[in-house]
């Protein structure tokens, strides 16, 4: 018996979950909507202070659209990029 103090990797499943693309999906998700309702939400609060709604609210709401459209493009962009054949898969380089 040999002891190391190597910690182990590998094993059953390891690494097929944080690297699938479902669960990239699932945070460009969860982006997109933070990125649209934290701003919406602050919109909300402001026209109700300083009493100008639907302004702030309508300000907030196309901010949050706007950077949570171009924010979750770009990431779906990096997903789509690493699934096509070719980018680092052992199928890439054989129809040379």
């Amino acid at each position: 018996m040999v002891l190391s103090a190597r910690p182990r990797t590998g094993g059953a499943g390891t690494g097929k979950i944080l690297g699938s693309p479902a669960l990239a999906f699932v945070g460009i998700g969860w982006y997109l909507a933070t990125a649209i309702l934290v701003p919406t939400g602050l919109g909300v609060w402001a026209d109700r202070s300083w009493d100008t709604e639907p302004w702030f609210t309508l300000l907030g709401l196309s901010l949050g659209l706007a950077a949570g459209l171009r924010g979750a493009y770009t990431q779906l962009q990096d997903v789509l990029r690493r699934q096509r054949p070719g980018s680092g898969r052992a199928d890439g380089g054989e129809n040379q």
